[in-house]
């Protein structure tokens, strides 16, 4: 899954505003693989502490350590979405001081008898620390093997080797308007890369500069 920057910075806003506790919220929209400009961050409640208050017993965690979103707030969003026609995206919350997982207590809330109460939802975990994200990541309902597996978040557009512009590669760590121009050059004397690896090929580029743009790096075919 893709996420659009603007709506990521939403996300992770929300995140770092409860922490120490967990954020929570839902993503609707039109129907895509994609969380896109078009999308709505909508950020909900966690009223874990006062259920917490309320019955120790039946909910032991706190907020730092659990979420449960405000069944109002949640059926409001359900609302909005049916009548607009849009679709239940994504629903995400955060593990402040944690690691990126889908916990069993996740498993457990995003089921009802062993069946996901919505298959076609991408379920997001933020990893959040003091002031800082560390991690996010992606579930969705397998149902072949009848379990949430990993799927990829991609939270930054890659720059495509064979159509980035000299204005795009000049951004990439350690690459200038000289290297920028061979790198262009490159691949219309000796065609499209292959390989993000095959960069080392171009003049004055190193295995270096290769380390610190690898990750920012697509050729279009990976």
């Amino acid at each position: 899954m893709k996420i659009a920057e603007e709506r990521l910075a939403e996300i992770y806003q929300h995140a770092l505003a409860c922490f120490p506790e967990e954020c929570c919220g839902i993503v609707i929209g039109p129907s895509t693989d994609h969380i896109g400009l078009e999308d709505c961050v909508k950020p909900i409640t966690n009223i874990q502490n006062q259920l917490h208050q309320q019955d120790p017993t039946e909910y032991p965690r706190d907020a730092r350590t659990g979420y449960y979103m405000d069944p109002k707030e949640m059926l409001a969003v359900f609302r909005e979405a049916e009548e607009k026609g849009l679709a239940i995206k994504a629903f995400f919350h955060s593990h402040p001081n944690e690691r990126a997982y889908f916990s069993p207590e996740d498993t457990k809330r995003a089921l009802m008898e062993d069946e996901p109460t919505h298959p076609e939802a991408t379920y997001l975990v933020i990893s959040v620390f003091p002031e800082r994200i560390a991690d996010i990541k992606g579930f969705r309902w397998n149902p072949q093997e009848k379990q949430f597996t990993e799927v990829s978040v991609v939270t930054k557009e890659k720059i495509n080797l064979n159509t980035a512009s000299i204005e795009e590669l000049i951004k990439l760590k350690g690459i200038g308007p000289q290297r920028a121009v061979r790198i262009i050059e490159y691949r219309q004397k000796q065609g499209p890369f292959t390989r993000v690896a095959d960069l080392v090929k171009v003049k004055g580029i190193g295995k270096k500069i290769l380390a610190q743009n690898a990750r920012e790096l697509s050729t279009g075919r990976d």
